[in-house]
């Protein structure tokens, strides 16, 4: 599956950055808060369907999923977590993606 994705002269390379994303992750204090919430994960990739935000009128409705919905387990709220993949190598890279990504 993978040489389809990336073509076979990048296999190597491709599955090298795969295992390296995978240990951060679970080298990662994220990593361990799955693990505690996991018995409170009410959905992933949960289809949503919302109105047009300001500035989108002409849109009908904006389409998306939720990466992670789950209930907070001391208090019950619910919690909406987005899944960023983007390699951001600077403070001001991660607030122009997090400009753009909360428009």
């Amino acid at each position: 599956m993978l040489p389809a994705l990336v073509g076979e002269a990048e296999v190597d390379a491709a599955a090298a950055d795969a295992v390296a994303v995978l240990e951060r992750f679970a080298a990662s204090p994220l990593c361990e808060r799955l693990r505690e919430i996991d018995a409170h994960i009410v959905a992933r990739e949960l289809p949503v369907l919302l109105r047009p935000g300001k500035g989108d009128e002409a849109l009908g409705h904006v389409v998306g999923a939720i990466d992670l919905l789950y209930r907070e387990p001391d208090s019950g709220d619910w919690v909406v977590a987005d899944y960023k993949t983007d390699r951001v190598t600077s403070e001001e890279g991660m607030r122009e993606r997090a400009e753009h990504d909360a428009a």
